[in-house]
């Protein structure tokens, strides 16, 4: 069993909005160095289904890359996890 994350960001319903709140807490949390967690995700293209599209996915993937943060998410996943608990700013 994972240990729990120390002080993440959570976001149940992370996939409304187009998944606005996703992109914007992907910025904010490399920002502040604390994890994030990403509930109810959702692919919007071409309509919108359940699961982590491939261009958020990418963006995620890019957040993870830039900040040295590890990354738990896969595509058509309804969750998205980013640890960045290790980064000292």
């Amino acid at each position: 069993m994972e240990a729990p994350l120390p002080n993440p960001v959570m976001l149940n319903e992370a996939g409304a909005g187009r998944n606005q709140a996703l992109r914007t807490a992907l910025g904010l949390c490399s920002l502040a160095g604390r994890p994030l967690v990403c509930r109810g995700l959702v692919d919007d293209n071409p309509r919108p289904k359940p699961g982590l599209g491939p261009g958020h996915l990418t963006v995620a993937q890019a957040v993870a890359t830039v900040t040295g943060g590890e990354l738990a998410a896969h595509l058509g996943e309804e969750e998205l996890t980013l640890d960045l608990s290790l980064i000292h700013i």
